[in-house]
């Protein structure tokens, strides 16, 4: 699974601006979601805290560099 999370990093940071890259990713079965199959924002937020602290995702912030774009001459 760490590589599959590595190959998504890459692909944000690729295609992506800087801010927006993960710095961790997880892998779930399920998320929470309303009756309606929307994501429940504050759930999620809860559940991200909650795995970053366990330790149960990947941190990926160590790849995680900002890019510094040349003036056009």
């Amino acid at each position: 699974e760490e590589q599959v999370a590595r190959q998504i990093f890459q692909h944000c940071y690729d295609t992506l601006v800087y801010f927006k890259a993960p710095g961790y990713i997880a892998f779930r079965q399920e998320l929470p979601l309303t009756a309606s199959q929307k994501p429940k924002r504050a759930e999620l937020k809860t559940l991200c805290r909650e795995l970053v602290e366990r330790k149960a995702c990947f941190d990926l912030r160590d790849m995680k560099r900002r890019q510094h774009k040349r003036a056009s001459a």
